[in-house]
């Protein structure tokens, strides 16, 4: 309950108010809130990505419609010309000389930390940690992955006062409002908290049923030209650098073993409407002079009628964007009619998420709806419209053979796809396939950090991690050598896209790719 005692959450709250928290002056309801995005840390021969935190600009927008001031500080596209090495590690973003006098000329109440992968978990640490060595009044708030998975671990921390577990767009206002008002913030959803030195962390249960009723993430809040300069979106494959993500969809009924995406959007899939889809595109146009946007949804065309409208009503008011879909689409629903629209609509290159050649490994190990014969359909469909066909496979799954794997390997040569990703599977914290290495003993000792570099650390009877790390660069090269014999123009297209962005990353890849980099 969140009604008044001593050791209420309201009581909590009061106690952090009187304790110095300052609450900015001015209409009610009006709190001063800080969101950041924090630095990030990579193996120095990773590329680094650095796309709009959308998450975050979808938090302000909410706050600022209640009434609150925002200012958004991305701290890794604003320094990613910032690299500091140490060791096989670089850490991409702003000086603490330069996020300190941020903190210090905004003077913050609330300060909301991103943690969107436990890789980074320890540069989202730090910034709650500076934030409460240069203004101790201010409030500290962690919401994203790390924290949804790991919420006490996250909420232990001295310098961490609450944290959200996954979605969370309505309900950190909720908060805001709360503390404002001095209010019990005891019940609201996915929120955790210390009440008398105990951790309290309430189940995430409600997510938001109508996407259309959020407005567009406050993209007006970042320096925008720091992500048109830097051109390094998801993927790294594009025609123009004014590019933008969006997000149109969330939640996913698949329940593939090493999938987390359930954790933060849950398992029931909720779309903004076409309408409000294309009302977006064209306020990304008009604002912000886009010329490229990237579909970051991970079921973009699960609802097929409504994936069609959108690709539609593209055409007809003539938005004249590129665009691709860096995190794959729905083969399962998806059809030639959807691939002609896409085509129309500005879609040059497209990602299948297909996971793996083999039906079995797909049907059941990883438990993915998708058919193999159909996926290869598609794939012939949509080169034959003139579009890059790209995919990625997931490899070294407990169950999995290396004759299984093999036929993975081997699926780009039949489909002659355009590029391929193979990544070792990775036992995130909170999926199947974690519980299932824990409890079969297969998961060697790593840290997230090392997770992340994509090596793999699950060992079973039939391979080791160094086994399936030399298969993939051998595998690499193997297609890196079948390329420059039979499919030149594909080399040489892809290559010029990401080239004239920024030629480091093409030498890093082809580094990795060829297993230099060891």
């Amino acid at each position: 309950s969140a009604s008044a005692g001593p050791g209420s959450p309201c009581a909590t709250g009061r106690r952090i108010r009187r304790a110095g928290a300052r609450v900015a002056h001015g209409p009610p309801n009006e709190m001063k809130i800080l969101l950041l995005q924090p630095r990030f840390t990579y193996s120095r021969y990773m590329q680094i990505a650095v796309e709009m935190p959308l998450g975050l600009c979808s938090l302000a927008a909410v706050a600022r419609q209640r009434g609150h001031t925002v200012v958004i500080v991305d701290c890794l596209a604003e320094g990613f010309a910032n690299a500091v090495r140490e060791g096989d590690l670089t850490t991409y973003g702003l000086p603490d000389e330069e996020i300190e006098r941020r903190i210090n000329e905004f003077h913050p109440d609330l300060v909301g930390v991103s943690c969107l992968f436990s890789a980074q978990y320890g540069n989202a640490r730090r910034l709650c940690e500076l934030t409460k060595r240069v203004a101790p009044r201010a409030i500290t708030v962690m919401g994203g992955m790390h924290p949804t998975v790991k919420p006490r671990e996250v909420l232990s921390e001295e310098s961490v006062d609450f944290i959200f577990q996954g979605e969370s767009d309505i309900t950190f206002s909720d908060f805001a409002d709360a503390l404002e008002r001095g209010d019990g913030y005891g019940d609201i959803d996915g929120l955790g908290y210390k009440r008398d030195g105990v951790l309290v962390i309430n189940r995430k249960e409600h997510f938001i049923a109508d996407l259309d009723a959020l407005p567009f993430p406050a993209r007006d809040l970042l320096k925008v030209d720091c992500y048109y300069r830097a051109a390094r979106a998801h993927g790294f494959v594009l025609t123009h650098s004014k590019n933008m993500n969006l997000i149109t969809s969330r939640g996913c009924p698949a329940r593939c073993i090493f999938c987390t995406i359930f954790l933060v959007w849950g398992r029931r899939f909720r779309a903004r409407s076409p309408e409000n889809v294309l009302a977006e595109l064209e306020q990304m146009k008009r604002d912000f002079g886009v010329r490229h946007v990237q579909f970051e949804d991970d079921n973009l065309t699960y609802d097929i009628g409504r994936a069609k409208r959108i690709f539609r009503g593209m055409i007809d008011r003539r938005l004249g964007l590129a665009w691709n879909t860096p995190n794959g689409v729905a083969l399962w629903s998806l059809d030639e009619e959807a691939l002609d629209l896409m085509k129309r609509a500005g879609c040059y290159y497209v990602k299948f998420a297909i996971e793996s050649g083999n039906q079995r490994v797909l049907s059941r190990v990883i438990k993915k709806p998708q058919d193999l014969a159909r996926a290869r359909r598609l794939i012939e469909y949509a080169r034959s419209l003139g579009m890059m066909v790209g995919s990625f496979f997931v490899v070294g799954l407990p169950g999995e053979t290396r004759e299984e794997m093999q036929d993975s390997f081997d699926f780009r040569y039949t489909t002659r796809l355009d590029y391929t990703v193979y990544i070792a599977a990775k036992p995130e914290h909170g999926t199947e396939l974690r519980r299932l290495c824990e409890e079969k003993g297969y998961l060697r000792k790593h840290t997230d950090l090392e997770l992340e570099g994509g090596e793999g650390f699950i060992e079973t009877p039939e391979f080791t991690p160094e086994w399936l790390r030399n298969k993939i660069a051998r595998e690499n090269k193997r297609y890196l050598r079948f390329l420059i014999t039979h499919q030149p123009g594909t080399l040489l297209s892809l290559g010029w896209l990401i080239f004239k962005r920024d030629p480091l990353i093409v030498v890093k890849h082809l580094a990795h790719t060829l297993g230099l980099t060891r």
